[in-house]
């Protein structure tokens, strides 16, 4: 979803979450010529590391857990 206007840029349903289908979503999503400014996202293991050139920061409720532990 975009932040800018709340339009959606991407749309995939999947049975499971796999980095693979993160890299084919951010290709898809680069691919439509739109930038992406930074990625904020749950816990999933390996985000981080698909495209180490965008800003990556974990989600309000994943950082409250993270403190919580």
């Amino acid at each position: 979803m975009s932040s800018l206007d709340g339009s959606i840029v991407h749309i995939s349903y999947i049975r499971y979450e796999t980095l693979a289908h993160y890299h084919q979503g951010l290709c898809s999503i680069i691919g439509k010529g739109i930038h992406i400014q930074s990625i904020i996202a749950d816990g999933f293991k390996g985000i981080k590391t698909l495209f180490p050139d965008i800003p990556f920061q974990l989600c309000q409720f994943q950082q409250q857990q993270t403190i919580r532990c």
